[in-house]
């Protein structure tokens, strides 16, 4: 166990960013949190850094003193050259001049910034600032690496690169990363478990359907219906009323050609998007008034011979809507 978190509660204001009453990390493990803008993502790094503390609860980082680096999402960089950003950290560490450039010459020549080392950062663009702070924090070699969003502002050719590097280093002995993201295939490539957050609490579905809705009462009073878009309403079974966030595991899904018979009470008419291989699952995207993902198996892919543009309907049941609130 890296980290233990218990009954974690982080405000700003009035205002609960974060309520986590149990989460435990484990060393050794990549994890990446996942979830929409304002989930807590970013306030869960700086509780895990040290560099904020929450309002009730603990968090606790096992084996010895906290041994962190945190790459932010907007990272400050020194009024100085990418070779002295980079080793700034060895530097305070007594790590001599020969060997701090020794270990930044081969991670900056990977990340296309070696020629660029003598050079003020003052003037680098949003991605050659991310790169730079990349490489300042893999340089260090600590326990937990954190990184806050790390392929954003890159183009493919760098985010490749840049991912490549993320893998190779949460394979490596004594080390643990832990990143925040909204590519979640990225997890799933990396081989990462996933901490699904949504408006601050811990989600137990993938956060792929993920709608703001409104809830109101319906004729049935065991269930409720969720506006989640103009021409997109679920039935739900949930005690909520007005405005809310509900999700749907995208295996809960199911998609058919024709009206399926079965208990399930709701059931949308559209056309198939895309369809993506993720991880051993198909991702297929049904757009129904909504966008909707369905994980499918390969198998069942074929066997549907489902293909975009394909008319099919998406089933699935009241329960399997979680209403956040």
């Amino acid at each position: 166990m890296l980290f233990d978190l218990k009954g974690v509660k982080r405000r700003f204001g009035a205002k609960t960013a974060l309520d986590l009453p149990s989460l435990k990390l484990d060393e050794g493990r990549p994890v990446v949190f996942y979830g929409p803008n304002g989930s807590g993502k970013t306030t869960l790094l700086n509780l895990l850094a040290g560099l904020d503390k929450p309002c009730e609860g603990e968090v606790r980082f096992s084996g010895g003193p906290l041994d962190v680096t945190l790459v932010e999402q907007k990272p400050y960089l020194f009024n100085a050259s990418l070779l002295e950003n980079t080793v700034m950290g060895l530097r305070y560490r007594g790590v001599p001049r020969s060997r701090r450039e020794a270990l930044a010459e081969p991670l900056l020549k990977r990340l296309g910034l070696w020629d660029r080392r003598d050079r003020p950062c003052a003037g680098f663009s949003d991605g050659e600032r991310r790169r730079a702070a990349l490489a300042r924090g893999l340089i260090l070699g600590a326990r937990a690496l954190l990184l806050d969003e790390p392929m954003a502002n890159l183009d493919r050719g760098y985010a490749s690169v840049v991912e490549a590097l993320i893998t190779e280093e949460a394979g490596k002995p004594g080390r643990t990363v832990l990143t925040a993201t909204h590519d979640l295939g990225q997890a799933f490539r990396m081989g990462a478990d996933v901490v699904y957050l949504v408006e601050g609490h811990l989600s137990r579905v993938p956060l792929w359907n993920v709608f703001r809705c409104e809830v109101a009462a319906s004729a049935d009073a065991s269930v409720r219906k969720a506006l989640v878009a103009p021409s997109a309403e679920f039935i739900v079974s949930t005690e909520v009323l007005g405005p809310a966030t509900v999700s749907i595991d995208p295996r809960d899904v199911l998609l058919s050609f024709q009206p399926i018979d079965s208990s399930a009470l709701n059931c949308l008419k559209g056309r198939v998007e895309s369809a993506s291989m993720l991880g051993l699952e198909v991702d297929v995207v049904v757009s129904a008034g909504c966008r909707l993902h369905a994980f499918i198996t390969p198998k069942s892919m074929a066997r549907l011979g489902l293909k975009p543009g394909d008319e099919v309907y998406a089933t699935f049941k009241a329960s399997a809507v979680q209403v956040l609130g």
